[in-house]
């Protein structure tokens, strides 16, 4: 699956949201200056015929109009909330903002200059209860006049987008596309360096990761397109542009290859059908070959970026991978075995873990326990039960102290009170309280003997979600050599101590029992013997997103 590295920094809302935090469902309108047709979507929206719980939030990317106006003018009529997202330019980045601020379990995205039909959000909800990702359907005739429809043509109105042959992976548009807010976290959200075409290159990875879309003709959204010649053009030059960037990130996933010469062939001919079309459909013809010409110039644009990946990484790779095998921590191993390692941190915990061991030992896994010293020394049977049934037990420090700025002595007495506290049951494995770590700690941690173990992925199983999310993105975790991260317990200094973990535990049955015979389940030094460990250098030292309030914070390696 392709990853991209995302902004995660949370953004203030422009007024206090006094949202029901139940709701079913939010509608994310992105906009940049906006104010001549926001009006017009926001007016839809308030005729809505859906009868459930539902949030609006309306993310700015920087308008200079007065589109800002134009929102609070709705405030008393929508269930409403106005933030600024301007310190990223793109809707890519809008939208992940938006995104980040709501506890809807669904999300759906609409653009600030289409309209929506009056059943659109119940259709949208209707679908999402069966399926994890929902595309409108599309209508062109009610928002442009004749001129204007006759510049392009418009795909979505009877089935899913389909790039050139139909070779290669259906896509959606932005607008009307809706999703399960588990399945978007897990994914990490819109690539927010993809100006254009974010939502093709969305549906894409979507569909890499195993959720395929799903076509929804009740869900109906008005599009309205560019209505003058120049702006039309240039829509076209920016997909072009950014259509030759996904070739380079998807022909290895059978995108189908155009070679630069048929691109510049391409402008050639368009160039020549401009001079000899008729009036009538010149307008289209200048579009197409706006479109060419952006094509080429992404083509060249993500060559020339490659060839400076490339020529960095050769001269750099000496280092990383150096630095890599003296200074990183474990957070996966490279094999091509189905063997995966769950792990758990913050126990022992006399309620969650023995139902852990339970169901662990109900579907034959085995898994690795970080424990907390202080809580080890309150329930050594259950230390000895886990020992007892074949499972890993490292240390999670003391008293689940983070590292990071505490002295030399405090930090060393942290590190050997919780190997201690395991005493002749523990191996010599040691994962940092919060992930925090600087030098300093993991020289500590080293130097008395650990290796230290962080995660290639979690299911955020510390929120307070139902067993479905916190399921589908412990499945997104789960290939071969991965270490996953879970709790079965919680320090009562945590902001989420008093949380139960009945969810988790649902979860995990449904994991293990949809994976048998496709993954086994191990601990964590029979991983290791499978293949190569990967290493990372992950210094850490910032507050946790339980310290500062801030959930949406999604700590992935």
């Amino acid at each position: 699956m392709i990853k991209y590295a995302m902004s995660r920094e949370p953004l203030p809302t422009t007024a206090p949201s006094g949202l029901d935090e139940a709701c079913l469902v939010c509608v994310i309108v992105p906009v940049l200056n906006g104010a001549s047709t926001l009006g017009v979507q926001l007016e839809a929206l308030t005729r809505q015929t859906f009868d459930g719980a539902w949030e609006l939030i309306v993310a700015d990317n920087g308008s200079y109009d007065a589109t800002l106006a134009v929102a609070r003018s709705f405030e008393s009529r929508l269930p409403l909330r106005i933030i600024v997202a301007s310190d990223t330019r793109g809707a890519a980045h809008a939208r992940n903002a938006a995104a980040r601020l709501t506890t809807a379990r669904y999300l759906a995205f609409v653009d600030a200059d289409d309209e929506v039909a009056p059943e659109w959000l119940a259709a949208i909800v209707r679908a999402l209860d069966e399926h994890g990702v929902v595309a409108s359907r599309f209508d062109r005739d009610r928002l442009n006049s004749p001129d204007v429809r006759a510049m392009r043509k418009l795909a979505q109105e009877e089935g899913l987008n389909q790039l050139g042959s139909g070779k290669f992976l259906p896509h959606a548009g932005g607008s009307g596309l809706a999703v399960r807010r588990s399945i978007h976290e897990a994914l990490g959200g819109f690539d927010e360096t993809m100006l254009q075409l974010e939502d093709t290159e969305y549906c894409w990875r979507l569909q890499l990761a195993g959720h395929p879309l799903h076509f929804e003709p009740a869900a109906l959204v008005h599009v309205r397109f560019r209505d003058t010649l120049y702006e039309s053009m240039r829509q076209a030059f920016g997909y072009g542009r950014f259509d030759g960037h996904l070739h380079a990130r998807y022909r290895e996933h059978g995108m189908p290859h155009v070679t630069i010469a048929s691109n510049l062939w391409g402008v050639a001919t368009r160039a020549l059908r401009v001079v000899v079309a008729p009036a009538a459909v010149r307008p289209r013809q200048l579009r197409a070959l706006a479109n060419h010409v952006g094509l080429t110039v992404g083509r060249f644009e993500a060559l020339g970026t490659k060839m400076l990946w490339l020529a960095r990484r050769i001269a750099t790779a000496p280092f990383s991978r150096a630095r890599s095998r003296l200074l990183g921590v474990v957070v996966g191993v490279r094999t091509v075995e189905p063997l995966v390692a769950l792990t758990f941190d913050d126990g022992p915990d006399p309620e969650t873990t023995p139902l852990v061991l339970d169901i662990l030992s109900r579907h034959g896994a085995k898994a690795t326990f970080f424990m907390v010293g202080s809580a080890a020394s309150r329930y050594p049977d259950l230390v000895r039960r886990v020992a007892a049934e074949g499972h890993t037990i490292g240390h999670h420090t003391l008293d689940h102290a983070s590292l990071p700025g505490l002295s030399g002595p405090t930090r060393r007495a942290q590190l050997a009170g919780g190997s201690a506290a395991i005493g002749p049951y523990g191996a010599r494995f040691f994962r940092p309280p919060f992930g925090h770590l600087d030098l300093a700690s993991w020289w500590s941690a080293r130097w008395s003997g650990h290796e230290v173990v962080a995660w290639s992925g979690h299911a955020r199983d510390w929120l307070a979600d139902d067993a479905a999310a916190i399921g589908e993105r412990l499945r997104a975790t789960i290939e071969p050599g991965a270490i996953v991260l879970l709790h079965d317990g919680a320090q009562p200094a945590d902001a989420y101590a008093s949380r139960p973990r009945g969810a988790m535990l649902t979860a995990l049955d449904a994991l293990l029992e949809e994976s048998a015979g496709t993954f086994r389940f191990v601990t964590l030094p029979d991983l290791l013997a499978a293949g190569r460990p990967v290493r990372r250098v992950r210094w850490r030292a910032a507050p946790h997103p339980l310290e500062t309030g801030d959930s949406s914070i999604r700590w992935s390696p």
